[in-house]
């Protein structure tokens, strides 16, 4: 029953890992877009 729940605890993780990924992929580009705008 444990290991069954851990497995879900590390799973929810790694989805969770995936989608900040995604997010901050999108900050980076946002921040760069931001930096193009003051070189220029």
């Amino acid at each position: 029953m444990s290991s069954l729940r851990e497995a879900s605890v590390k799973r929810l993780r790694e989805e969770d890992m995936e989608k900040n990924k995604s997010k901050k992929r999108k900050c980076v580009k946002r921040d760069q877009e931001k930096e193009d705008i003051m070189e220029a």
